[in-house]
């Protein structure tokens, strides 16, 4: 329930948002948001402090508002700021710093949880006026359409952020295939939890490891990917991407289950079996895959549109994205009640990743035609 009311926002508002940030101001833009921000972790506190989960649940609704307004902003700032040749790395640093603050929020979280309501209610505010801090060191960014109307016609602006999408070929993929990341990203995330405390019969801080690898893992791959293209795009990282997503998730299957041990196990005694370091190293590396995948997607989008609609082709992906993450809720779902095991599942995840990864490179032949010329060159070297 709480996760629809969090994504329910980006179907409602990200169109919306996108038209703000193309004729709007968007360090100005970022600034209010996240003094915003402020106001509701002030609301969220007292929800913590007074017990009022109706409070919190609204408060959730508004951060999730609070998303999808920035979204739009956060890549299509990312060109005007910077030098185009510097666009990989500042897409790289971006991604890899999103998926850190997503680590550290949950470890965080997790501390403050068992210090109580105050504890809670002191670090939402505490982390919201060091985001507002540091919003305002952000260069101003000029608006890229101040001459655009705005409308309160949430259809229309969707529409019309699609139609925008669909004039360039290669960046209607590219969406395709970032939201199919987050289909992939989600269904992986959901599963964690479960397969972690039942299958490997895993303790708390098991489940902390393998949340802390999917995010490490981005941010690693998100980082390589920069080395990678270290002045130009290289669009043909993507595929190396996609298909080290699918083998280490069907290494996962090919791991199987453990033998039941007699009791709940931790980090050490999970890592010291050869089972237990292969689904480790295939975890890492599957994630790994996804900054490699994720980061030049992100990156041609930013090159291939107009700054005058930049951001609601980003508006525009954002909603793609939350579909698909319900969607990838859905499939899970579908999963359990046809009975696979929780191995069966990451096993079909990545088999869904290859079809769908292939059928996205018949539709741009770009990404193999520069996947054999990047492997070609480097054993020419």
């Amino acid at each position: 329930f709480c996760g629809g009311v969090f994504i329910l926002p980006f179907f409602l508002f990200s169109a919306f948002a996108g038209e703000i940030a193309d004729r709007r101001e968007k360090s100005g833009i970022i600034r209010l948001l996240k003094f915003i921000e402020i106001l509701l972790m002030l609301v969220a506190g007292y929800g913590f402090i007074t017990g009022r989960y109706e409070l919190l649940v609204l408060v959730l609704f508004f951060m999730g508002a609070q998303s999808a307004f920035f979204g739009p902003i956060k890549y299509s700032i990312i060109p005007q700021l910077i030098r185009e040749e510097e666009l990989v790395a500042g897409t790289a640093l971006v991604e890899s710093g999103t998926f850190a603050a997503i680590l550290l929020g949950t470890i965080t979280g997790g501390v403050l949880v068992a210090m109580g309501g105050f504890a809670i209610s002191a670090g939402l505010v505490i982390f919201a006026l060091a985001g507002w801090l540091t919003s305002l060191f952000i260069q101003k960014a000029e608006p890229a359409e101040p001459n655009l109307k705005m409308r309160l016609q949430p259809f229309s602006q969707i529409a019309d952020c699609y139609r925008h999408i669909i004039k360039e070929k290669s960046v209607s993929v590219s969406v395709i295939a970032i939201s199919w990341f987050w289909f992939f990203g989600a269904a992986i995330l959901s599963l964690l939890p479960a397969y972690t405390s039942l299958t490997l019969s895993g303790n708390e801080r098991l489940i902390t490891l393998f949340l802390s690898l999917f995010t490490i893992g981005i941010g690693i791959g998100s980082t390589v990917c920069a080395k990678l293209s270290p002045e130009k795009l290289e669009t043909g990282i993507v595929p190396a991407g996609a298909i080290g997503m699918t083998l280490f998730s069907l290494l996962i299957l090919l791991a199987g289950a453990p033998d039941s041990p007699t009791e709940t196990i931790g980090i050490i005694s999970f890592l010291g079996t050869a089972q237990g370091a292969i689904i480790f190293f295939a975890f890492l590396f599957a994630s790994v895959s996804g900054g490699l995948f994720i980061v030049p997607l992100y990156t041609l989008i930013q090159q291939r549109t107009d700054s005058s609609d930049r951001s609601r082709i980003i508006a525009g992906n954002n909603i793609l994205n939350a579909l698909f993450m319900v969607a990838a809720a859905g499939a899970v779902m579908a999963f359990y009640e046809i009975g696979l095991t929780i191995p069966q599942m990451f096993g079909l995840i990545g088999l869904l990743n290859a079809v769908v990864s292939t059928a996205i490179f018949i539709a741009l032949p770009e990404f193999p035609n520069r996947f054999l010329r990047f492997i070609r060159n480097r054993f020419q070297r």
